[in-house]
């Protein structure tokens, strides 16, 4: 076979007995083509090649230029190569017909159960003879059947023949905007490549991907069901096959098998997951393309998303050069359907890679090309990130659901339940008292996740932070979620625990107003007590509706509970918008989502009746703001925030500041809005007493002159004001000890280790600094391979604050557990080092948990003066100022239940200030 006159012709030698013919398609460009161009595989679901050709004989708006039978034998050309066919699909079709060559394979397409038309009914197929798979641009899953060997030995001939004029080989649902007749997932457009690849028909440098492995002998399915025998396609697949991964169900993979066996090199089927290894050990580079590739040169497979989804210019390059890394989980449960995601046309996003929890790698755009991944974000005071940073997707689900079945609780994303043993539960970090259910991260996926993020740093030397999608889009973002170990990778990068940012203070107690699309306050709108829409309440729309917007404008046309607000024109949020389709007799039929080019979406233009079919209603109670002055800017719930408040800048515009909190305020933090800049400071004002929580009963303990006769015996004066509690021992080990240096972190670490010293009252005869008895030091790094020191009894000293339940006379005390480790905040690791700890990898702190620690006080003058502990550390703590303080832990052991006498404890009110470890004066 060759190309002869801008023709295909059969050379009519070894054995070649093609039946090529010539059939002129009027449908043709007659612009000049590109130099390089490629091949693209149609394969629409005909009858026969006849039906194509009746279709692009005439003058119509389609044609290609080669049509190829199932039998491999009969090639009915119908443009020439130096013309373009028209055959693309989408917005992109010029592009793609000036720089392609068409050949539509004959094939039924996607099987299914109809009678008619008979030539892709699912009958007329032996159950090997077809495959379960999702296409690429729908991931949707149905029976597609195997395209021939001889139709697909004919199409390498073809291309070999093409040889000198084409650059590469895809499937249309590979490159056009929409494929509405894909190819499917049954045609072995990988295996095509790699043959050409190895054939040198094919030079394109580079091309060969990175291959998963089988791992012991094993059958290839039709279907992924081993109870359907009849769809066997080959009953042994062996051991050290390579193949690569197509669609995923469960606990099966669709694999292309990438070697020839029994002479076959087409094979397609289903084996069990537990038979393929996904290898994860190779190193990684980006190479003069802005691709990822092995250290040998191989690629991962690419696919393109929908153009809507990136900015193809201008380019991340040296005068716009990529600074983050923005890490996100998908939310799904398989990466077909992300694929799809980013290939449709109305979603508008994509990333730059794509990562299986089993460590497979898709890659959707070249690092230095923007892709639309962190929409509406802001960071340090740059915003916009999309146009700097490189968007990673891992394949999870993310925050799950709970469900019950069969009396037993189960874990669910989208429907599919998923394993317990694949779960936990976590607070996210904006919220602590909220512990939700996650999928856990694999370790082969962040394995190969962190690979690439260090390659990336190494391309690019201007990457300055890794950040969570959490990070830089704060109103309703939660991935990568608190399972993701952010902290140990920042590390890994960068060699810091935390992210570098710049930290302001309120000057005064001030509103957050909230931050929508980077829109600062709106000034002529009332931003305080808005009437409530009840729930039910009937609406109708006032102007298009745009189910992406923040607010709707509507007039309220029945309330419920509220007559008042009949008629009146107003703001609610679009989430809050629930349109029921109506029966003949009004009833409801159950409520759907609005479709852009629904009649009852395109709102009340002008004042025009409302199509009557649909009834649009408010799902729950929603504040309702009046019209005037343009959309609502309301105030943060919780506003207003208290004076001293650490928060970092997002962006400025002009007298306002876009700002996040960055302490916790009843159990949450990483609130974001908008506030008058003159109230933001560099010096931290001066300490305001935290108050006592409504609801949240806490006790404090008395001082030595309040105990008065029940003060405990002094065995010699001067004797610390340390209170015994429990005779059981805490062992103090590298994890405690770091914790408490942590803690005091402004202590020098040889005064950290001397709280721990063998004749101070909390460690009596069982502590360090002994040389008779010496202990392990993980301080200070000495006598590591000795004995762990103890805390000899459990301990408080006067005026801790505590918190318990009541049993009589006495109060249970709230403990941490001394016979685990202190908790980490999740995701956090510690660090190797001593020197790198940070106080804020830990779930529970002097900050945040006031009741689980005491300061370490002495007595002076006969018991009168309470008094830092010697060798005490300056901490900024928001309950007392800048003082000498040295924090302990509250800390018992494991299945130790502390019980103290209340008569030695004064309840403090709620709205009463914390007080003071070092206040003496009598209340």
């Amino acid at each position: 076979m060759r190309i002869e006159n801008n023709r295909l012709v059969s050379e009519g030698a070894d054995g070649e007995d093609f039946q090529i013919e010539f059939k002129a398609s009027p449908n043709v460009s007659r612009k000049p083509q590109a130099d390089e161009r490629r091949l693209v595989i149609h394969a629409p679901g005909r009858g026969s090649i006849d039906s194509a050709v009746r279709e692009f004989e005439p003058r119509g708006r389609n044609s290609r230029h080669l049509l190829l039978g199932a039998d491999g034998k009969r090639i009915v050309q119908m443009v020439p190569f130096d013309l373009g066919a028209i055959h693309a699909p989408g917005e992109d079709a010029r592009t793609i017909d000036e720089s392609s060559i068409a050949i539509e394979l004959e094939y039924p397409g996607e099987l299914h159960d109809r009678t008619t038309p008979i030539f892709n009914a699912r009958s007329r197929f032996e159950e090997d003879g077809y495959i379960l798979g999702s296409p690429l641009n729908n991931s949707r899953y149905g029976d597609w059947p195997l395209f021939p060997r001889e139709q697909l030995d004919s199409l390498v001939r073809i291309v070999a023949a093409l040889e000198d004029q084409i650059t590469d080989v895809v499937t249309v649902e590979e490159i056009a905007d929409s494929a509405l007749n894909p190819a499917g997932p049954a045609f072995p457009i990988l295996q095509l490549r790699e043959k050409l690849i190895r054939e040198n028909i094919l030079t394109t440098a580079g091309r060969s991907l990175v291959l998963q492995e089988i791992t012991r002998d094993v059958p290839l399915l039709g279907q992924p069901d081993k109870t359907k025998e009849g769809s066997t396609l080959l009953p042994q697949i062996p051991a050290g096959t390579p193949v690569l991964v197509v669609n995923e169900r469960f606990d099966w993979y669709l694999i292309a098998v990438m070697a020839e066996i029994e002479d076959d090199p087409w094979l397609m089927g289903w084996v069990a997951k537990d038979a393929v290894r996904v290898g994860t050990d190779f190193e990684l580079r980006v190479n003069d393309q802005h691709l990822l590739e092995t250290s040998d040169h191989r690629r991962f497979p690419r696919i393109m998303p929908h153009k809507n989804g990136y900015q193809a210019k201008p380019l991340m390059d040296k005068d716009n050069p990529p600074k983050f890394i923005i890490m996100h989980y998908t939310t799904g449960t398989r990466m077909e359907s992300t694929i799809n995601h980013f290939k449709n046309k109305d979603s508008g996003v994509s990333t730059h890679l794509l990562i299986g929890r089993d460590g497979r790698v898709v890659q959707f755009l070249p690092f230095n090309i923007i892709a639309n991944h962190s929409g509406w974000s802001w960071w340090e005071m740059q915003s916009g990130l999309n146009r700097n940073s490189i968007g990673i997707e891992l394949d999870n689900a993310g925050r799950l659901s709970r469900a019950i079945e069969e009396k037993r609780e189960v874990w669910k994303a989208r429907k599919i339940t998923i394993p317990e043993e694949h779960v936990r539960r976590a607070p996210h970090w904006k919220n602590e008292k909220r512990r939700v259910a996650w999928e856990l991260f694999p370790d082969a996926q962040l394995e190969v996740a962190l690979k690439i993020v260090k390659a990336l740093k190494e391309k690019y030397g201007t990457i300055q932070e890794i950040l969570g999608h959490d990070d830089v889009n704060l109103l309703n973002r939660e991935d990568p979620g608190p399972l993701f170990p952010m902290q140990r990778w920042r590390m890994a990068l960068f060699g810091r625990t935390s992210p570098k940012i710049e930290k302001f203070y309120l000057r005064e107690s001030t509103n957050l107003i909230f931050n929508f699309n980077g829109t600062p306050p709106n000034e002529r709108t009332k931003l305080h007590d808005p009437p409530i829409l009840p729930a039910d309440s009937e609406v109708t729309l006032f102007g298009k509706f745009d189910p992406t917007a923040i607010w709707t404008k509507i007039t309220v046309k029945q309330p419920k509970k509220q007559p008042r607000l009949k008629g009146q024109k107003g703001w609610v949020r679009t989430n809050s918008i629930l349109f029921e389709e109506m029966g003949k007799g009004g009833g409801n039929k159950g409520g759907r989502k609005p479709r852009k080019d629904d009649d009852q979406a395109r709102g009340n233009k002008g004042g025009k009746k409302q199509n009557a079919k649909v009834r649009i209603k408010i799902k729950n109670d929603q504040p309702f703001f009046t019209i005037g002055g343009g959309q609502p800017t309301p105030p943060l719930p919780g506003s207003p925030f208290p004076a001293g408040l650490r928060v970092r800048r997002q962006t400025e515009k002009g007298k306002w500041t876009l700002v996040v909190v960055l302490d916790r305020v009843n159990g949450e933090t990483g609130f974001e809005g908008w506030v008058r800049t003159e109230v933001l400071t560099k010096k931290k004002p001066a300490a305001r007493p935290a108050l006592v929580a409504s609801g949240d009963r806490l006790w404090r303990h008395k001082d030595d002159q309040e105990l008065g006769d029940k003060a405990p015996l002094r065995p010699h004066k001067g004797d610390p004001a340390v209170f015994p509690m429990h005779d059981s021992r805490v062992d103090l080990t590298r994890e405690w000890q770091w914790f408490i240096r942590a803690i005091n972190y402004k202590m020098e670490a040889k005064k950290v280790s001397a709280i721990f010293n063998f004749l101070r009252a909390f460690c009596n005869l069982t502590g360090l600094a002994d040389p008779n008895n010496p202990r392990a030091d993980f301080i200070t790094g000495e006598n590591l391979t000795s004995p762990l020191p103890q805390l000899d009894k459990v301990r408080t000293c006067a005026r801790s604050v505590m918190k318990g339940r009541l049993e009589g006379d006495m109060l249970i005390v709230e403990m941490m557990d001394g016979s685990k480790p202190p908790p980490l905040k999740p995701g956090r690791v510690l660090p190797d080092r001593i020197e790198d700890l940070d106080i804020d990898i830990y779930e529970f702190t002097p900050r945040t948990h006031p009741h689980l620690f005491f300061a370490a006080n002495i007595t002076k003058k006969g018991g009168k003066v309470l008094s830092p502990f010697p060798n005490g550390g300056t901490y900024d703590w928001f309950l007392g100022g800048q003082r000498m303080v040295t924090w302990m832990p509250h800390v018992a052991r494991s299945g130790v239940t502390v019980r103290y006498p209340l008569s030695r404890l004064v309840e403090l009110p709620p709205g009463s200030p914390l007080p003071s470890p070092y206040k003496t004066d009598k209340k």
